[in-house]
């Protein structure tokens, strides 16, 4: 008697796997041994003995089974569906963008799915799926099963008449309403939307009014430059509006207590209904209960970490919803980012976001932002066109901008989604250099590290196969070390360190009054001095008060209160000088009490410079603002000032009137942190080259 040949399709219905089980001499029909065929099938894995597991098979699973001589059973979770309903590909909504599908291959496998959709659609290597348009899928391709959930979306347009469109998008580039003509496209918006009403109890700015009024007909994001109030104008979009329930998303500190002081003046909660009340969301206290109308402040990071939050105000049915500093959502994947994205499509009304900052590096940081307000789809096609079009991705899965498309790209941003006025103050900034000695131990110490990690990969890669690595080699083996950069990055900060403190000590005294009689101490320049690394942060949290005695500190490890009572205390006047970190404190603080900022180090990013900068560079700067980078020669900061030179020239296709120049150095290269390494990698093969050649001679 043969010996039996089970097969048992088990897993889900998107993702069904199959389990073969034979004994160790079982043929197949043809007289096959089963243990060799099985082998020949792809991604087949051992799971004990002659039982062996497979995702894939292919289009005719269920006739090479069965014409194999495996008997084929369904695991009780999948007992009621045919068998050969778990090999076709299946096409089902995609979970976050209503513009897209996700196809299952199920057991017909990856290459085959793709073949029938005649290559359309992207693999999305982590969950082994194709991503693809809905609209490539009408009609559906042969072999491709339709979800009955999934149907083709339209697009939807703005039910506004065409000239009131116009004047919305003239309104959204203008700084102001001085010109007959801006203030007729005011008049003309406002007798189809509606005026900001009179109860609004924030002053507005004509430009601000302007943009409140440019939101309500579409331009639903807030471009301008960091400083020029991009708050009151949410609010007041939200009072044209007539929002009953709205959230706002804000950064944790200090941001959410910002916006809980606005709402509150703005008087939107007692005017949106009876018994309207604000609500503040917090980290650190208990939840509160949401009320039945009002507006509820929650912070971005307690959306990604709490989802019965993210639960309990979705059902709310918000008619208003607003996000501030969307570019935290950058990342499409993110968890905060997919639930920001998630409340956004709970809203039944009108769906607004601001960043100064709305793209830091590459197109691709805007798609969340623009799902997120409901126009990638009707603007851009959806997410996948937007990619296609404006930006491409290398084989290490990062993004680049297409250069050319940049241009159209700007062109589509300006007449259908954000508002971006170039920033009008009454003062200026300043970016200025100033070189100083690094402590060359640290830096040659830091690089001693880094050079023998090269050098092991290097001797390891040559006696393995007698010749040097090739450009591609070097640059494959670079995208795995960038913690090499990292810690020269990390060192060259470090290297500074006393330098910087030192001349922290000699501005403070030279900048100081003390009254002879009360003894108080008057700072007439308060500094704020910036950093990136937590090492470099704590090193000068370290040694700035040890110089001067008294210093304020915002780094990662504060807590939020007392981050809330320096950032007073600076604004007071209380102290001289306050350290900060970059990333901590980048975004939604007001420090106009100084006007002098030094860079102890910067990002690779030209918009997180630029914010940093506009903590002070604001609304209520009433002097101009100095800038000044600190550059240690012969460490790793002249090849970042050349990536930021770089970088702005792309920001500044699309973020025309922004800030992007931060570099304070002349571009002198083209180089990106791969580039740098590789650099270095190119440097160390030739000086191993001529010790090798000194030793043979």
């Amino acid at each position: 008697m043969a010996a039996p040949l089970r097969a048992q399709i088990r897993g889900t219905s998107l993702e069904p796997e199959v389990v073969l089980s034979f004994a160790r001499t079982a043929k197949l029909a043809d007289g096959t041994p089963a243990g060799r065929w099985v082998r020949t099938l792809p991604s087949i894995r051992r799971a004990s003995g002659t039982s062996f597991v497979t995702r894939e098979i292919g289009p005719d699973a269920a006739q090479q089974l069965l014409a194999a001589g495996f008997t084929i059973t369904l695991a009780r979770a999948l007992a009621a569906l045919d068998p050969t309903t778990l090999i076709c590909p299946v096409a089902v909504p995609h979970e976050d963008d209503d513009t897209l599908a996700r196809v299952h291959p199920r057991l017909t496998g990856l290459a085959e799915t793709m073949r029938l959709l005649e290559g359309r659609g992207r693999i999305e290597v982590a969950s082994r799926t194709v991503l693809i348009p809905v609209a490539e899928l009408h009609p559906a391709p042969v072999g491709i099963r339709l979800a009955s959930a999934l149907d083709r979306t339209s697009i939807v347009h703005d039910d506004l008449p065409a000239e009131v469109l116009l004047a919305a998008r003239r309104l959204a580039a203008a700084a102001d309403l001085d010109s007959e003509a801006i203030r007729a496209d005011y008049a003309l918006a406002v007798s189809h939307v509606g005026d900001i009403p009179a109860w609004f109890g924030l002053e507005l700015d004509d430009y601000q009014r302007a943009g409140a009024i440019a939101a309500v007909c579409g331009h639903r994001v807030w471009g301008d430059p960091p400083g020029v109030g991009k708050t009151r104008q949410i609010l007041a979009a939200l009072a044209v509006s007539g929002c009953k329930r709205s959230i706002i998303v804000t950064p944790p500190f200090p941001v959410v207590t910002h916006w809980q002081r606005e709402v509150e003046a703005s008087r939107i909660a007692q005017n949106c209904d009876e018994g309207g009340q604000v609500v503040v969301f917090r980290s650190d206290r208990m939840l509160p209960e949401l009320p039945l109308s009002g507006v509820v402040v929650v912070p971005d990071t307690l959306l990604a970490a709490r989802p019965e939050v993210l639960s309990a105000l979705a059902d709310w049915k918000p008619d208003g919803f607003a996000v501030d500093e969307v570019h935290r959502c950058k990342t499409w994947e993110t968890s905060r980012a997919t639930a920001v994205r998630k409340l956004a499509r709970s809203c039944i009304g009108l769906r607004l976001a601001a960043s100064g900052t709305p793209m830091l590096a590459h197109v691709v940081e805007m798609e969340s932002m623009l799902a997120i307000t409901g126009q990638l789809k009707p603007v851009f096609g959806g997410r996948l066109q937007y990619e296609a079009a404006y930006a491409r991705q290398n084989k290490f899965g990062g993004w680049t901008n297409r250069q050319r498309a940049l241009p159209k790209l700007k062109q589509l941003l300006d007449d259908h989604v954000w508002i971006r006025r170039p920033k009008v103050m009454p003062t200026t900034k300043r970016r200025y250099v100033d070189f100083i000695d690094p402590d060359m131990k640290i830096w040659r110490d830091a690089f001693i590290d880094v050079h023998a990690t090269i050098d092991r990969f290097l001797e390891r890669f040559h006696s393995g196969k007698g010749r040097w690595p090739d450009n591609g080699e070097i640059t494959e083996w670079a995208a795995g070390e960038m913690g090499l950069i990292t810690q020269m990055r990390r060192a060259a900060g470090l290297a500074k360190v006393d330098g910087i403190a030192e001349k922290v000590a000699v501005w403070v005294a030279g900048y100081s009054e003390i009254d002879e009689t009360t003894g108080k101490v008057t700072y007439l320049r308060p500094l704020i001095v910036w950093t990136w690394h937590q090492a470099v942060s704590e090193a000068l949290a370290a040694a700035v008060p040890a110089k001067i005695g008294a210093a304020g500190v915002i780094i990662g490890s504060t807590p939020p209160k007392m981050r809330s009572q320096l950032v007073d205390d600076y604004q007071a006047g209380k102290i001289p000088v306050l350290v900060c970190s970059i990333p901590t404190v980048g975004v939604g603080v007001t420090l106009t009490a100084g006007c002098d900022a030094w860079f102890a180090e910067t990002s690779w990013t030209p918009a997180e410079i630029s914010q940093a900068e506009d903590r002070q560079y604001r609304r209520g700067q009433t002097r101009d603002v100095r800038v000044t980078t600190f550059i240690a020669p012969g460490t790793l900061d002249e090849r970042i000032q050349d990536v930021l030179s770089r970088k702005a020239e792309s920001l500044n296709e699309v973020l025309t009137g922004g800030d992007n120049e931060v570099g304070v150095l002349t571009a002198g290269g083209q180089d990106e942190q791969r580039r740098i390494l590789h650099s270095i990698v190119a440097e160390r093969i030739t000086h191993l080259s001529t010790s090798r050649r000194r030793r043979a001679a």
